[in-house]
């Protein structure tokens, strides 16, 4: 049934043939039946994500807040955003269904199709130059920006389809990812108003005695340093995987300042 249901949204969402080639996708749609199956073991962590987003609301004026990660906005508070903005900015490669009523319903939220990376049109033909997104850095009205939960997941889909078109090892993989994310970092450094960034860091498989079965970075080793509230997110429950193990992400969410993020994310992306 939920491989129907699966197959029906992925009809209806208006993805791009990049999107839609490179696996992003059948990601997307794979967050979405997921949650719908784990929707009470996933809901502590969306109310907890929307807790900080709310919590870091600049003092008026507000005129626009952007949003990155925001194709099924299951963790942002849309219609408060929606309701404290001028305008509220989604930016991502696509939209599922629900995105997008919502946005017509709020009437001052903005779909922008976007690649937040900058990145994939290289990725996509098999010769990755990781970009240093500037998008937006120009725009003097943007008074919030969030990075709600996209961090860790911005080398999946394109290490998958390099590993299945191009052949390329975990290595290599795992390169391309730490300069994603140190990209990603130095790009929201470059934002001078409040940011959030809300990321998974980390990484647990458990079996049903409770005995950890492999601990790992969600973020290919690269050290995140700002401080912040965590907590964990049971991600796949017992059944999602497989019977006898889950999958439990440690995220953290954060502040950092214009000057740490900077700091921190300064690791300049290879040009090979």
């Amino acid at each position: 049934m939920w491989m129907i249901l699966e197959a029906l949204q992925a009809l209806r969402v208006g993805a791009g043939r990049r999107a839609r080639r490179m696996g992003f996708l059948t990601e997307c749609v794979g967050i979405w039946a997921r949650q719908r199956r784990h929707g009470a073991a996933w809901a502590d962590h969306q109310a907890r994500s929307k807790a900080v987003i709310l919590a870091a609301l600049p003092p008026p004026p507000r005129r626009r807040a952007l949003v990155f990660g925001a194709a099924l906005v299951l963790d942002v508070p849309l219609a408060e955003l929606a309701d404290a903005f001028d305008e509220v900015v989604l930016i991502d490669l696509m939209f599922l269904p629900a995105t997008r009523r919502a946005a017509k319903r709020l009437g001052n939220v903005t779909l922008c199709v976007h690649d937040v990376s900058e990145s994939l049109t290289g990725i996509e033909a098999g010769r990755p130059r990781v970009a240093a997104p500037a998008r937006f850095h120009d725009d003097p009205a943007v008074d919030l920006v969030v990075s709600a939960n996209l961090l860790s997941q911005l080398p999946i889909v394109p290490n998958a389809y390099l590993a299945r078109e191009f052949a390329w090892d975990e290595a290599a993989c795992a390169a391309l990812g730490r300069e994603l994310v140190a990209a990603h970092l130095a790009y929201l450094g470059g934002f001078r108003c409040s940011v959030v960034l809300i990321s998974d860091v980390e990484r647990l498989i458990e079996d049903r005695d409770g005995r950890e079965i492999a601990r790992f970075s969600a973020l290919f080793d690269m050290p995140l340093e700002w401080p912040g509230e965590e907590w964990l997110w049971p991600v796949a429950p017992f059944g999602e995987i497989d019977r006898n193990h889950r999958v439990t992400h440690r995220v953290r969410a954060c502040r950092p300042s214009p000057t740490r993020v900077d700091k921190i994310g300064s690791r300049q992306p290879s040009q090979s």
